[in-house]
């Protein structure tokens, strides 16, 4: 079987799946929302395009973020890395190790109007190979008691070791007789990469910026920070403790949340410096593409856009890290002390939560992408939550009963649940009470075409009370009684 026909072919369905950008002179503002219009603004003026213009590039991200996504994971063999360049002409730059192959696979069949984009070039080095080598070199630093940041230069298609001193740190590898791997370089850094929490004032956290409003599996709602902010945390806005739940600070982690208070309402919205924006969908780090444009909010340097310069960043500050943080430059300052935690995002969706800056102008920001949040138990928020608790019902019947099992979501758990009913055609029935569960049982059969109805009352840690129901249908006398189907599907 050929591969790259097959590789292509999932790439093609893949981006057939997303949305195409209207032609540059057909897009409509009201199909736009408020918040990528301000986006697209910020884009046509850095880069000197008309409105118009702007939208289609941005537009362009997502397939091009899928395209980069997909390469990744089919085509590892040969891929090397891709990056988005806006200047002098938008283009999108793709690395292989075999590069004439990779041309024949580049068809406007597969890939429709990205084609025309991609520029083809060759590389010694795979991506793949790359983050082997960069975890290697961070290894062999370690033995030789050195630090220092790490970063894949896609462009340059190496690794490099960013050091303030590289002379000294060339000399002390050289004393230690420690070698680096293939395509690996030292480079000279202003300064070494810093978390950015040391700031007092503005809005809205304690010493940091507030992320996005999140929920656990279990409705908990809340707002992020990053992890290396101090764990005691005020919602400064209204002067609301906010409770740690949970944090990480490792590997590919800097973040923590806290959960909201009876007295708060969460909303799925970041302010970005001009308004609240509503985030309704995220973007992980998977599709995240180098040249890619993101924006971001600070209570220090408040709004600003910048663009992806790297996707492989690992932070000396950050313990055990994994070379997984996302760089993105600017030519003014973008990440500086109290923006820690806060949202970099584009539109209305979610791109990751700010960590610190790289050199000490605050020109670089170091941010954790948004989709690691979800490994620890929690994701943005991308809906209106409301403050009321509500059941969901799961019940399952034996030859003449049924049980019921409620779980809460949304409000504060822990939740308890009382007022079971029952509702129904059934003669007669028993059962029902207080707690997670409720039993029902003495059934002498249903009659056909009949509905059975459960309810609970459930309530949470504020006080504040819900429902839940569940809803199953008879479908006949025969399948009632000892035929264990009595139940039939739940809707």
């Amino acid at each position: 079987m050929n591969f790259s026909k097959v590789l292509w072919a999932c790439v093609a369905f893949l981006l057939l799946l997303l949305p195409t950008p209207t032609d540059a002179q057909g897009i409509r503002a009201e199909a736009v929302s408020e918040a990528l219009q301000r986006d697209a603004a910020a884009y046509a003026e850095l880069f000197g395009t008309d409105i118009a213009e702007a939208h289609r590039r941005l537009a362009l991200q997502t397939k091009i973020g899928a395209l980069d996504a997909a390469l990744t994971e089919e085509s590892a063999e040969t891929f090397a890395g891709l990056w988005i360049d806006h200047e002098p002409e938008y283009r999108v730059v793709a690395l292989f190790t075999n590069a004439a192959l990779a041309q024949e696979w580049i068809s406007e069949e597969a890939l429709g109007e990205l084609a025309s984009l991609i520029t083809v070039r060759p590389a010694a080095i795979t991506l793949k190979q790359l983050e082997l080598h960069l975890e290697e070199a961070a290894a062999r630093l370690q033995r030789a008691d050195q630090q220092a940041d790490l970063w894949i230069n896609v462009r340059e298609n190496q690794v490099e070791i960013l050091t303030p001193n590289p002379a000294e740190l060339t000399a002390a590898l050289g004393a230690k007789r420690v070698a680096l791997p293939q395509g690996t370089a030292i480079v000279e850094a202003e300064a070494l990469a810093e978390p950015v929490a040391d700031v007092r004032g503005g809005r809205p956290v304690t010493g940091c910026t507030a992320g996005f409003a999140v929920r656990s599996p279990t409705g908990r709602l809340g707002l992020t920070t990053a992890a290396h902010c101090g764990n005691t945390q005020t919602y400064e806005d209204n002067v609301t403790a906010l409770p740690l739940i949970s944090e990480r600070y490792r590997e590919h982690h800097d973040v923590q949340w806290h959960a909201a208070s009876c007295s708060d309402q969460i909303f799925n919205q970041v302010f970005d410096g001009t308004s609240n924006r509503t985030i309704t969908g995220s973007v992980g780090r998977g599709s995240q593409s180098i040249g890619m444009f993101v924006c971001k909010y600070g209570r220090t340097t408040d709004d600003h856009c910048a663009v992806i310069d790297g996707k492989s960043y690992k932070p000396g500050y950050v313990p055990s890290a994994k070379s997984t943080f996302i760089t993105a430059f600017s030519n003014v300052p973008i990440s500086l002390g109290g923006d820690s935690g806060g949202p970099w995002f584009l539109g209305n969706n979610a791109y990751g939560v700010n960590s610190g800056k790289s050199g000490s102008s605050g020109t670089r920001a170091i941010y954790m992408a948004v989709n690691f949040m979800t490994s620890q138990g929690y994701s943005p928020l991308t809906y209106p939550a409301g403050v009321s608790p509500y059941a969901i019902l799961s019940c399952t019947n034996d030859s003449s009963s049924f049980s019921c099992t409620a779980s809460g979501r949304n409000g504060n758990p822990p939740y308890t649940f009382s007022n079971w009913q029952y509702y129904g055609p059934a003669t007669s029935w028993s059962g029902g009470g207080t707690g997670i569960n409720g039993s029902f049982g003495s059934f002498p059969g249903c009659r056909t075409g009949d509905y059975n109805y459960v309810t609970v009352r459930i309530t949470d840690a504020c006080g504040r009370t819900g429902s839940g129901d569940a809803v199953f249908y008879c479908p006949s006398a025969s399948d009632c009684g000892l035929s264990n189907n009595c139940l039939g599907p739940s809707l």
